[in-house]
């Protein structure tokens, strides 16, 4: 036991380690970049209103994202509760290395939502593809109005089969965890401790979520919520854009937005995305035609507000939290006074 804990504590140390030192490169070499003079004008001209009204649409996106995570929980816990779940996780996702804020989401869930650790799984993994199906839509179909020279058809046939893949493995993903977890009862028997036991009984709480929740009516739920989701995100993410005077139109923000988001899924051991997420945003309007000092400057600015804005969520729900609290004590305390 002491071993195992004591491996735990250094895989930690190294995960942190490693994604430092990539964060740190990747930062490093975008910072380099940026012409700072350039970078101190675009400040000067921002639009502050844009960039309150993006920062607004970031907050919906944070409350529709709680009522979705309200949507995937057995029992219909309180709105309150999901959304102090959601604050937790978002912050986690900018903070932990490693994308170890996906494995924090279980642990978060388990604690303010009272799932189980397989149907907190269940229920992010669902979340996540409905995320991939949606974004990729909006991708595609933004595609076709920026460069009208690909053939439309061609565009929306992938878009059909991306959406078409994930709702076929959200279909069978409880067929699949039964399989996998009779299999691992066949081969070893039913364990009685240890890792193999964890496992067994990770799939079957996974399959018993898919099996009892998960129907047309979540889907379709699911569904509109996260449209809502990223409808916010995106348009969030064209005004950032949009105040500091870059010469794009919706389409080409939304475009570029959904390309960013996607770099959220390479698999670069970086703390929160930093390095990746800059570095990437940058050779992303390099390629819509700025140069190589602005579009630098700009993924930094961007990016500012886009690690402010999860942190900003936290507080109001914190706050919100302790008001409603401290209301509720008032309650109680009057309720038994003589």
């Amino acid at each position: 036991m002491h071993s195992t804990a004591q491996h735990s504590r250094h895989r930690t140390a190294t995960s942190w380690a490693v994604g430092g030192f990539f964060s740190a490169i990747l930062l490093g070499l975008v910072l380099y970049q940026v012409d700072w003079r350039q970078a101190g004008e675009m400040v000067r001209e921002l639009s502050w209103r844009l960039v309150l009204a993006g920062v607004l649409l970031y907050l919906v996106e944070g409350v529709v994202t709680a009522l979705r995570i309200r949507l995937f929980s057995p029992g219909r816990p309180s709105t309150l509760d999901c959304l102090k779940a959601n604050a937790w996780y978002v912050v986690s996702l900018v903070l932990l290395p490693a994308r170890l804020g996906e494995v924090a989401a279980v642990i978060i869930f388990q604690r303010y939502l009272g799932m189980r650790s397989g149907m907190a799984v269940m229920s992010i993994v669902m979340q996540r593809m409905l995320d991939v199906a949606v974004l990729s839509g909006l991708f595609l179909v933004a595609s076709v109005f920026v460069a009208p020279v690909v053939p439309a058809g061609a565009l929306y046939g992938v878009a059909a089969a991306v959406i078409a893949a994930v709702i076929t493995g959200v279909s069978l993903a409880g067929r699949l965890l039964g399989v996998l977890a009779g299999s691992l009862l066949r081969r070893y028997g039913r364990p009685s401790q240890g890792m193999r036991r964890r496992l067994v009984r990770l799939l079957l709480q996974a399959r018993l979520w898919h099996r009892r929740y998960f129907d047309s009516r979540m889907i379709a739920g699911g569904l509109g919520l996260t449209l809502i989701k990223w409808g916010a995100h995106l348009t969030g993410f064209f005004l950032l854009l949009a105040a500091l005077r870059l010469p794009f139109g919706l389409q080409e923000g939304v475009l570029i937005g959904a390309a960013y988001n996607f770099l959220a899924i390479i698999p670069i051991q970086t703390i929160g995305g930093f390095g990746v997420a800059e570095a990437g945003l940058a050779g992303l309007l390099i390629l819509s035609g700025l140069s190589l000092p602005i579009a630098a400057g700009v993924s930094v600015l961007v990016r500012v507000v886009l690690i402010a804005a999860p942190f900003l969520f936290w507080l109001l729900v914190m706050a919100v939290s302790l008001v409603g609290k401290s209301a509720q004590n008032r309650s109680v305390r009057q309720g038994f006074r003589p």
